[in-house]
């Protein structure tokens, strides 16, 4: 009886052990995602920037034309 008490315990630690490594992989995947996505947004908001100076750029020379 207390041996299988023991085993039991054993599998409950085992099985908790494994839900903190899930909720661990899950945090890191997480946040991997939001790193790309913060990298992503800056980029697109660099590129709209860029495209914004060249249609204003653009529009001046079409105004002196």
């Amino acid at each position: 009886m207390v041996q299988r008490k023991l085993a039991f315990g054993k599998q409950l630690r085992n099985a908790q052990n494994l839900e903190n490594l899930s909720v661990l992989s899950y945090v890191m995947v997480n946040c991997q995602c939001k790193k790309t996505l913060i990298s992503e947004r800056k980029s697109w908001v660099q590129m709209s920037i860029q495209s914004g100076a060249a249609v204003s750029e653009s529009s001046q020379k079409f105004k002196s034309f």
